[in-house]
């Protein structure tokens, strides 16, 4: 800009998106290998709004194998409505969020990501983790279409590993994070 000339800008901030894990499927295996692992689950996870009706809500995608996921994490534990069933457009919401949206098992929902698509699910099961913060963020659905929501196409975002080393967990997770992978010990026998 010089004087007596204006200049008009417009700046695009760029979109919220976690580092993928390279190679995840070596590092999975990796992990499943070491001693002391009782199971390794892959998830991809971003931010996206859930809605229905008018009411809108700031919430996390988890994208999960299934039976993986139930390996790492005892959701059967949890579950307080429903059953456990995220393939298809299935997907599971925490009790917070479900009150917050005006929801149950059997409703619609639908999550918009931030980089603009979005989906309709359908709630089969309502859970309840303890933690209020993830009743009212979490929504749970298969792998493959969070990939797509968020843009990740095949690649995922963390590692979750299940170990019977309680007091080794930090160390576990040091050592698979340095072989380049994002880990989150999710449980511990």
């Amino acid at each position: 800009p010089s004087a007596g000339r204006e200049v008009a800008a417009a700046v695009q901030p760029r979109d919220q998106r976690l580092r993928s894990v390279d190679q995840w499927e070596r590092i999975a295996a990796l992990a499943a290998a070491t001693p002391g692992v009782l199971a390794v689950s892959p998830v991809v996870s971003g931010p996206a709004f859930a809605s229905r009706g008018n009411s809108n809500k700031s919430v996390a995608l988890l994208g999960v194998q299934p039976d993986a996921y139930r390996r790492v994490v005892k959701m059967d534990d949890y579950m307080t409505r429903g059953r456990f069933d995220v393939t298809g457009t299935n997907t599971l919401i925490g009790t917070d969020l479900a009150q917050d949206l005006g929801v149950t098992v059997g409703d619609k929902l639908r999550v918009t990501s931030a980089n603009g698509r979005s989906e309709t699910l359908d709630i089969t099961g309502l859970f309840d983790m303890g933690n209020r913060d993830l009743n009212r963020r979490w929504v749970l659905m298969p792998l493959r279409e969070a990939q797509n929501l968020l843009g990740y196409r095949l690649d995922i975002t963390e590692i979750y590993v299940r170990t019977d080393q309680l007091f080794e967990a930090e160390t576990l997770a040091s050592q698979l994070a340095a072989s380049g992978s994002a880990v989150v010990l999710a449980n511990a026998d």
